[in-house]
């Protein structure tokens, strides 16, 4: 999608007339998750949710609990040493029973994606999610270091799991994942639509949906998951119809001269 051709009021307008034909009043929306008062399950959470069945990843932040060092206040730091206890990250993985990589082509392990950022908020002195929200709230070159040290990550580059890192911390945002992508995508008849444009769409939407539904019913925050379980839905729905259709027997094979 070429931004630049777009109009991004109308696009805006776009969103929210999708919003409130799909999702109707804010009244019917589901409520989000709470975040995590500790740091060390918002880095696991973040890089554990992309892709995957939510499911999953309580599991993972489950068996984690159940790890030596484990303690609901761990920070960055507290995070890398249980990992480390456990052996690496791939003995961690082991111990989590969940070994999923970051991508299925040439990706690492989401362990080791976790260490690397709880090393990255080390490095950069962030070891609670109060130090999180000082930093994003100071915006120094700083803060902005450490988002460009976790995208180095592979597999963290479009900044998705950084953003959500923050949002389970308690920073206002938007997860622009596959799910919200397409949703915007479908608000504007196009085929796909990059992270960053879908996040500031829906940011705008909900500015304009809270000044007609009030501040306190339309948070960034609620309308985001919203979205992503709207569209979680039909994903599955979709899918659902084409396992259920029969398949067609095969054709015949055209008999020689």
């Amino acid at each position: 999608m070429a931004r630049q051709q777009r109009n991004i009021k109308q696009d805006v307008d776009a969103v929210v007339a999708q919003v409130e034909t799909v999702l109707h009043g804010p009244a019917s929306w589901p409520t989000p998750p709470t975040g995590y008062p500790d740091l060390a399950r918002c880095i696991l959470d973040s890089v554990w949710s992309t892709g995957v069945n939510y499911g999953g990843v309580k599991k993972v932040i489950g068996r984690y609990a159940d790890l030596p060092g484990y303690s609901p206040s761990n920070g960055s730091k507290e995070l890398a040493v249980v990992i480390d206890g456990a052996g690496g990250p791939a003995d961690f993985a082991d111990k989590v029973h969940n070994c999923q990589r970051t991508s299925t082509r040439n990706g690492i392990l989401k362990a080791q994606a976790v260490h690397e950022a709880a090393q990255v908020m080390i490095n950069h002195k962030i070891f609670t999610t109060h130090d999180l929200r000082n930093g994003h709230a100071a915006g120094t070159a700083a803060f902005v270091g450490t988002e460009t040290a976790w995208k180095a990550i592979r597999g963290q580059g479009s900044g998705i799991t950084w953003t959500y890192c923050q949002m389970l911390a308690g920073i206002k945002g938007v997860k622009p994942d596959r799910m919200i992508r397409r949703f915007v995508a479908m608000a504007l008849r196009i085929r796909s639509v990059d992270a960053d444009y879908a996040g500031q769409l829906v940011t705008r939407a909900a500015l304009k949906l809270a000044e007609k539904h009030g501040a306190e019913a339309v948070t960034l925050g609620r309308l985001d998951y919203a979205i992503w379980s709207y569209q979680r839905k039909v994903n599955a729905q979709r899918a659902h119809a084409r396992r259920s259709q029969p398949r067609k027997p095969p054709g015949r094979k055209k008999a020689g001269p």
